[in-house]
């Protein structure tokens, strides 16, 4: 069952990822605007196996219904 599931080309997992941040941004956008809280920035970086550097920044707030969230910005 999961072989259905799978992707076959590395440049599918690409697009899914910038299909999915372009659909998500708008939203991330509106819960940062209406944030209870300051908002609170965080950086991750590591390298992968083929010596890439990544980096990931994520926000940390509380939302309208004060329950703490995060989002990952970049």
């Amino acid at each position: 069952m999961a072989a259905g599931c799978i992707w076959s080309a590395h440049q599918t997992t690409a697009n899914h990822i910038a299909r999915t941040f372009t659909e998500r941004q708008q939203q991330v956008k509106e819960l940062l605007q209406h944030s209870q809280s300051l908002i609170h920035l965080t950086t991750d970086t590591w390298h992968s196996p083929n010596f890439k550097e990544l980096q990931a920044i994520t926000a940390h707030f509380v939302d309208a219904s004060n329950t703490c969230q995060k989002a990952l910005l970049s």
